[in-house]
Protein backbone atom coordinates (compact mmCIF):
# COMPACT_ATOMS: atom_id res chain seq x y z
CA UNK A 1 0.00 0.00 0.00
CA UNK A 2 2.47 2.37 1.05
CA UNK A 3 6.12 1.93 0.46
CA UNK A 4 9.35 4.58 1.27
CA UNK A 5 12.04 3.87 -1.31
CA UNK A 6 15.52 5.13 -0.29
CA UNK A 7 14.29 8.65 1.11
CA UNK A 8 17.04 11.25 1.70
CA UNK A 9 15.83 14.83 3.24
CA UNK A 10 18.18 17.53 3.57
CA UNK A 11 17.90 20.51 5.01
CA UNK A 12 20.08 23.60 4.41
CA UNK A 13 19.98 25.88 7.34
CA UNK A 14 23.26 29.27 7.40
CA UNK A 15 25.29 27.54 4.63
CA UNK A 16 25.02 24.33 6.17
CA UNK A 17 23.11 20.96 5.15
CA UNK A 18 21.67 18.79 7.64
CA UNK A 19 21.01 15.41 6.82
CA UNK A 20 17.23 14.21 8.47
CA UNK A 21 16.97 11.29 6.74
CA UNK A 22 19.41 9.36 4.85
CA UNK A 23 18.11 7.00 2.18
CA UNK A 24 15.13 5.07 4.50
CA UNK A 25 13.38 2.21 2.92
CA UNK A 26 10.12 0.91 4.71
CA UNK A 27 6.95 -0.80 3.66
CA UNK A 28 4.09 -0.50 5.12
CA UNK A 29 0.79 -2.66 5.26
CA UNK A 30 -3.02 -1.67 4.76
CA UNK A 31 -3.78 -2.09 8.43
CA UNK A 32 -1.40 -2.13 11.50
CA UNK A 33 -0.66 0.24 14.21
CA UNK A 34 3.25 1.18 13.59
CA UNK A 35 4.98 3.25 16.23
CA UNK A 36 8.08 5.43 15.25
CA UNK A 37 10.75 5.61 18.22
CA UNK A 38 14.38 7.79 18.86
CA UNK A 39 15.68 10.11 20.05
CA UNK A 40 14.98 14.16 19.28
CA UNK A 41 16.24 14.96 15.96
CA UNK A 42 16.89 11.69 14.55
CA UNK A 43 14.02 12.36 12.12
CA UNK A 44 10.71 10.86 13.16
CA UNK A 45 8.82 14.05 12.63
CA UNK A 46 10.28 14.60 9.39
CA UNK A 47 9.57 11.11 8.02
CA UNK A 48 5.93 11.29 9.17
CA UNK A 49 5.71 14.57 7.43
CA UNK A 50 7.10 12.83 4.55
CA UNK A 51 4.31 10.48 4.26
CA UNK A 52 1.79 13.03 5.16
CA UNK A 53 2.90 15.20 2.29
CA UNK A 54 3.64 17.67 4.04
CA UNK A 55 7.24 17.96 3.54
CA UNK A 56 9.14 16.88 0.03
CA UNK A 57 11.89 14.62 0.13
CA UNK A 58 15.03 15.00 -1.51
CA UNK A 59 15.38 12.35 -3.27
CA UNK A 60 13.79 8.40 -3.20
CA UNK A 61 10.25 7.74 -3.93
CA UNK A 62 7.44 7.66 -2.42
CA UNK A 63 5.31 5.01 -3.58
CA UNK A 64 1.25 4.85 -2.84
CA UNK A 65 -0.58 2.51 -4.05
CA UNK A 66 1.72 1.30 -6.52
CA UNK A 67 1.87 4.94 -7.61
CA UNK A 68 5.24 6.41 -7.78
CA UNK A 69 4.65 10.46 -6.27
CA UNK A 70 8.29 11.74 -8.00
CA UNK A 71 5.80 13.79 -10.59
CA UNK A 72 3.19 14.84 -7.92
CA UNK A 73 2.03 18.28 -8.90
CA UNK A 74 0.59 20.40 -6.16
CA UNK A 75 -2.93 19.78 -6.69
CA UNK A 76 -2.17 15.38 -6.49
CA UNK A 77 -0.58 16.48 -2.91
CA UNK A 78 -3.64 18.44 -2.33
CA UNK A 79 -6.06 15.44 -3.04
CA UNK A 80 -3.68 12.96 -0.91
CA UNK A 81 -3.46 14.95 1.68
CA UNK A 82 -7.49 16.18 1.72
CA UNK A 83 -8.57 12.43 0.95
CA UNK A 84 -6.35 9.57 2.10
CA UNK A 85 -4.54 10.50 4.92
CA UNK A 86 -5.63 12.31 8.24
CA UNK A 87 -3.33 14.03 10.89
CA UNK A 88 -3.34 14.08 14.43
CA UNK A 89 -1.09 16.87 16.34
CA UNK A 90 0.06 16.89 19.98
CA UNK A 91 -1.18 20.29 20.12
CA UNK A 92 -4.69 19.46 18.71
CA UNK A 93 -4.93 22.65 16.54
CA UNK A 94 -8.27 23.43 17.03
CA UNK A 95 -10.33 26.36 16.03
CA UNK A 96 -11.10 28.29 19.85
CA UNK A 97 -14.20 30.17 17.74
CA UNK A 98 -15.67 27.10 16.30
CA UNK A 99 -17.95 24.45 17.95
CA UNK A 100 -16.43 20.81 18.27
CA UNK A 101 -18.98 19.72 15.37
CA UNK A 102 -17.89 22.89 13.44
CA UNK A 103 -13.94 21.76 14.56
CA UNK A 104 -14.94 18.47 13.02
CA UNK A 105 -16.93 19.90 9.88
CA UNK A 106 -14.24 21.98 8.46
CA UNK A 107 -12.09 18.91 6.83
CA UNK A 108 -14.96 18.54 4.84
CA UNK A 109 -15.92 21.82 4.00
CA UNK A 110 -12.44 21.57 2.55
CA UNK A 111 -13.54 18.54 0.51
CA UNK A 112 -16.58 20.43 -0.69
CA UNK A 113 -19.41 18.35 1.36
CA UNK A 114 -22.57 19.95 1.46
CA UNK A 115 -24.02 21.21 4.67
CA UNK A 116 -26.32 18.93 5.95
CA UNK A 117 -23.86 15.99 4.93
CA UNK A 118 -20.97 17.97 6.66
CA UNK A 119 -22.77 17.36 9.89
CA UNK A 120 -23.95 14.25 9.66
CA UNK A 121 -20.60 12.89 9.10
CA UNK A 122 -19.17 14.94 11.81
CA UNK A 123 -21.36 13.93 14.29
CA UNK A 124 -21.01 10.33 13.57
CA UNK A 125 -17.43 10.67 13.48
CA UNK A 126 -17.56 12.52 17.18
CA UNK A 127 -19.98 9.64 18.29
CA UNK A 128 -17.28 6.96 17.60
CA UNK A 129 -15.10 8.70 19.82
CA UNK A 130 -16.90 9.27 22.46
CA UNK A 131 -17.84 13.06 22.11
CA UNK A 132 -22.05 12.58 20.56
CA UNK A 133 -23.24 14.91 23.56
CA UNK A 134 -20.34 17.42 23.04
CA UNK A 135 -21.30 18.63 19.63
CA UNK A 136 -22.02 22.19 20.57
CA UNK A 137 -19.01 22.87 23.16
CA UNK A 138 -15.97 25.34 22.27
CA UNK A 139 -12.52 23.90 22.48
CA UNK A 140 -11.91 26.00 25.81
CA UNK A 141 -14.51 23.91 27.71
CA UNK A 142 -13.13 20.63 27.18
CA UNK A 143 -10.15 18.30 28.94
CA UNK A 144 -7.53 17.60 26.84
CA UNK A 145 -8.18 14.00 26.39
CA UNK A 146 -11.57 15.52 24.41
CA UNK A 147 -9.61 17.54 22.77
CA UNK A 148 -7.56 14.90 21.47
CA UNK A 149 -10.56 13.30 20.76
CA UNK A 150 -11.97 16.16 18.44
CA UNK A 151 -8.88 16.19 16.73
CA UNK A 152 -8.91 12.20 16.03
CA UNK A 153 -12.48 12.79 15.14
CA UNK A 154 -11.44 15.35 12.49
CA UNK A 155 -9.03 13.26 11.06
CA UNK A 156 -11.29 10.52 10.67
CA UNK A 157 -14.18 12.34 9.27
CA UNK A 158 -13.03 11.82 5.73
CA UNK A 159 -12.61 8.04 6.17
CA UNK A 160 -8.70 8.01 5.03
CA UNK A 161 -6.62 5.03 4.68
CA UNK A 162 -3.75 6.54 6.76
CA UNK A 163 -3.98 7.99 10.23
CA UNK A 164 -0.87 10.04 11.12
CA UNK A 165 -0.60 11.27 14.60
CA UNK A 166 2.93 13.01 15.69
CA UNK A 167 3.11 12.39 19.97
CA UNK A 168 -1.03 12.39 20.38
CA UNK A 169 0.12 11.70 24.37
CA UNK A 170 2.56 13.85 24.87
CA UNK A 171 0.20 16.60 26.66
CA UNK A 172 -1.90 14.37 28.34
CA UNK A 173 -1.59 12.85 32.26
CA UNK A 174 -1.21 9.05 32.09
CA UNK A 175 -4.56 8.21 32.32
CA UNK A 176 -5.87 10.04 29.50
CA UNK A 177 -3.10 8.66 27.53
CA UNK A 178 -4.09 5.31 27.36
CA UNK A 179 -7.71 5.71 26.92
CA UNK A 180 -6.45 7.78 23.60
CA UNK A 181 -3.97 4.65 22.78
CA UNK A 182 -7.03 2.25 23.32
CA UNK A 183 -9.25 4.73 20.47
CA UNK A 184 -5.91 4.76 18.40
CA UNK A 185 -5.61 0.58 18.29
CA UNK A 186 -9.07 0.32 17.61
CA UNK A 187 -8.89 2.61 14.30
CA UNK A 188 -6.05 0.60 13.75
CA UNK A 189 -7.79 -2.52 12.79
CA UNK A 190 -9.17 -0.81 10.07
CA UNK A 191 -6.33 1.26 8.32
CA UNK A 192 -2.90 2.20 8.61
CA UNK A 193 -2.06 3.98 11.93
CA UNK A 194 1.74 5.82 11.85
CA UNK A 195 2.32 7.37 15.08
CA UNK A 196 5.53 9.42 16.59
CA UNK A 197 6.13 9.04 20.18
CA UNK A 198 8.43 9.22 22.74
CA UNK A 199 6.98 6.90 25.19
CA UNK A 200 8.09 3.10 24.51
CA UNK A 201 6.05 1.61 27.26
CA UNK A 202 3.06 2.46 24.93
CA UNK A 203 4.35 1.85 22.09
CA UNK A 204 4.86 -1.58 23.37
CA UNK A 205 1.65 -2.20 24.70
CA UNK A 206 -0.21 -0.88 21.64
CA UNK A 207 1.64 -1.07 18.71
CA UNK A 208 1.63 -3.97 16.37
CA UNK A 209 4.92 -2.81 15.18
CA UNK A 210 7.70 -0.19 16.71
CA UNK A 211 10.06 0.80 13.56
CA UNK A 212 13.27 3.05 15.51
CA UNK A 213 15.29 5.89 13.95
CA UNK A 214 18.86 7.08 14.68
CA UNK A 215 20.62 9.83 13.03
CA UNK A 216 17.95 9.34 10.22
CA UNK A 217 18.31 5.54 9.68
CA UNK A 218 16.36 2.67 10.78
CA UNK A 219 18.08 0.77 13.46
CA UNK A 220 15.32 -1.91 13.73
CA UNK A 221 12.03 -3.24 12.42
CA UNK A 222 10.20 -5.34 14.94
CA UNK A 223 7.92 -6.57 12.04
CA UNK A 224 9.05 -5.89 8.48
CA UNK A 225 7.10 -5.92 5.60
CA UNK A 226 8.44 -7.33 2.01
CA UNK A 227 5.69 -5.51 0.31
CA UNK A 228 6.26 -7.92 -3.04
CA UNK A 229 6.38 -11.11 -1.77
CA UNK A 230 3.56 -11.12 0.40
CA UNK A 231 1.40 -9.48 -2.56
CA UNK A 232 2.69 -11.75 -4.62
CA UNK A 233 1.41 -14.68 -2.68
CA UNK A 234 -2.09 -12.82 -2.29
CA UNK A 235 -2.32 -12.35 -6.08
CA UNK A 236 -1.83 -16.36 -6.34
CA UNK A 237 -4.59 -17.46 -4.35
CA UNK A 238 -7.96 -18.07 -6.10
CA UNK A 239 -10.58 -15.11 -5.98
CA UNK A 240 -12.71 -17.54 -4.63
CA UNK A 241 -10.41 -17.77 -1.24
CA UNK A 242 -9.62 -14.34 -1.21
CA UNK A 243 -13.59 -13.59 -1.31
CA UNK A 244 -12.73 -10.63 -3.86
CA UNK A 245 -14.26 -9.77 -7.43
CA UNK A 246 -11.93 -11.48 -10.38
CA UNK A 247 -11.56 -9.02 -13.31
CA UNK A 248 -10.33 -9.66 -16.43
CA UNK A 249 -8.62 -6.83 -18.63
CA UNK A 250 -8.48 -6.87 -22.54
CA UNK A 251 -6.17 -4.19 -23.94
CA UNK A 252 -6.82 -1.78 -26.41
CA UNK A 253 -5.08 0.55 -28.81
CA UNK A 254 -3.35 3.86 -26.89
CA UNK A 255 -4.67 7.25 -27.31
CA UNK A 256 -4.15 10.33 -27.06
CA UNK A 257 -5.77 10.91 -23.63
CA UNK A 258 -3.62 8.07 -21.73
CA UNK A 259 -2.84 4.70 -21.49
CA UNK A 260 -5.22 2.94 -24.24
CA UNK A 261 -8.70 1.43 -23.72
CA UNK A 262 -9.78 -1.36 -21.60
CA UNK A 263 -12.83 -3.14 -21.62
CA UNK A 264 -13.75 -4.63 -17.60
CA UNK A 265 -16.09 -7.45 -17.41
CA UNK A 266 -16.83 -8.75 -13.89
CA UNK A 267 -16.46 -12.55 -13.31
CA UNK A 268 -17.41 -13.09 -10.06
CA UNK A 269 -19.76 -11.12 -7.63
CA UNK A 270 -19.35 -11.17 -3.79
CA UNK A 271 -21.90 -12.45 -1.98
CA UNK A 272 -23.66 -12.03 1.62
CA UNK A 273 -22.79 -10.02 4.01
CA UNK A 274 -19.76 -8.72 2.21
CA UNK A 275 -21.68 -7.48 -1.12
CA UNK A 276 -23.93 -5.19 1.95
CA UNK A 277 -20.57 -3.94 3.12
CA UNK A 278 -19.59 -2.78 0.12
CA UNK A 279 -23.02 -1.27 -1.10
CA UNK A 280 -22.94 0.72 1.93
CA UNK A 281 -19.59 1.77 1.93
CA UNK A 282 -20.27 3.29 -1.63
CA UNK A 283 -23.46 4.92 0.17
CA UNK A 284 -26.28 2.97 -1.92
CA UNK A 285 -28.27 3.04 0.62
CA UNK A 286 -27.64 6.21 2.80
CA UNK A 287 -28.81 9.79 1.99
CA UNK A 288 -25.27 10.04 0.08
CA UNK A 289 -26.45 7.15 -2.20
CA UNK A 290 -29.50 9.31 -3.84
CA UNK A 291 -27.00 10.63 -6.65
CA UNK A 292 -25.29 7.59 -7.01
CA UNK A 293 -28.79 5.77 -7.57
CA UNK A 294 -30.03 8.34 -9.59
CA UNK A 295 -26.60 7.99 -12.35
CA UNK A 296 -27.60 4.42 -12.15
CA UNK A 297 -30.94 5.22 -13.71
CA UNK A 298 -29.24 7.31 -16.09
CA UNK A 299 -27.49 4.82 -17.25
CA UNK A 300 -29.86 2.15 -17.32
CA UNK A 301 -31.96 5.28 -19.75
CA UNK A 302 -28.90 4.89 -22.23
CA UNK A 303 -28.50 1.18 -21.68
CA UNK A 304 -32.36 0.82 -22.86
CA UNK A 305 -31.84 3.04 -26.04
CA UNK A 306 -28.59 1.08 -27.21
CA UNK A 307 -26.28 4.09 -26.39
CA UNK A 308 -23.30 4.84 -24.61
CA UNK A 309 -22.97 6.68 -21.52
CA UNK A 310 -19.51 8.38 -20.65
CA UNK A 311 -18.94 9.50 -17.12
CA UNK A 312 -16.15 9.80 -14.44
CA UNK A 313 -14.68 6.67 -12.29
CA UNK A 314 -14.40 7.76 -8.73
CA UNK A 315 -11.84 6.37 -5.96
CA UNK A 316 -13.94 3.93 -4.58
CA UNK A 317 -15.17 2.28 -7.82
CA UNK A 318 -18.79 3.31 -7.33
CA UNK A 319 -19.02 3.02 -11.52
CA UNK A 320 -17.40 -0.59 -11.89
CA UNK A 321 -20.47 -0.93 -9.89
CA UNK A 322 -22.98 0.47 -12.02
CA UNK A 323 -21.76 -1.50 -14.53
CA UNK A 324 -21.95 -4.23 -13.23
CA UNK A 325 -25.74 -3.70 -11.96
CA UNK A 326 -26.37 -3.01 -15.79
CA UNK A 327 -24.39 -5.57 -17.39
CA UNK A 328 -22.56 -3.13 -19.53
CA UNK A 329 -18.77 -3.18 -20.61
CA UNK A 330 -16.30 -0.61 -20.12
CA UNK A 331 -13.72 1.17 -22.01
CA UNK A 332 -11.24 3.29 -20.20
CA UNK A 333 -9.24 5.91 -21.17
CA UNK A 334 -6.81 7.74 -18.81
CA UNK A 335 -6.96 11.67 -19.07
CA UNK A 336 -3.30 12.93 -18.54
CA UNK A 337 -4.19 16.27 -18.03
CA UNK A 338 -6.96 15.35 -14.91
CA UNK A 339 -5.80 12.31 -14.14
CA UNK A 340 -8.89 10.41 -14.00
CA UNK A 341 -10.50 7.59 -16.12
CA UNK A 342 -12.80 8.72 -18.71
CA UNK A 343 -15.03 5.41 -19.16
CA UNK A 344 -17.49 4.53 -22.42
CA UNK A 345 -19.93 2.35 -20.92
CA UNK A 346 -21.67 -0.06 -23.90
CA UNK A 347 -24.28 -2.62 -23.77
CA UNK A 348 -23.51 -6.27 -23.55
CA UNK A 349 -26.73 -6.61 -24.94
CA UNK A 350 -29.30 -5.39 -27.81
CA UNK A 351 -31.63 -3.05 -27.05
CA UNK A 352 -34.42 -5.75 -28.36
CA UNK A 353 -33.05 -7.77 -24.92
CA UNK A 354 -34.75 -4.87 -23.25
CA UNK A 355 -37.86 -3.95 -24.95
CA UNK A 356 -36.31 -1.91 -28.51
Amino acid sequence: MLRLMNIVKDYTAAGNTVHALRGVSVNFRKSEFVSVLGPSGCGKTTLLNIIGGLDKYTSGDLVINGRSTRLFSDRDWDVYRNHRVGFVFQSYNLIPHQTVLGNVELALTIAGVNKAERRRRAAEALAKVGLGDQLDKRPNQLSGGQSQRVAIARALVNDPEILLADEPTGALDSVTSVQIMDLMKEIAGERLVIMVTHNPELAEKYSTRIIKLRDGEIISDSDPYDGESEEKEREEQPAADKGETELTSVSGSDGEEGAGDRAVEEKEKPSGDKKSKERAKMGLNSEKGQDHNGRHRRLDRHHRRGDSARFFVGHNGIYKQHAERYAVRLSAVRCRKFDRLHVIAQPHFQPAEYGG
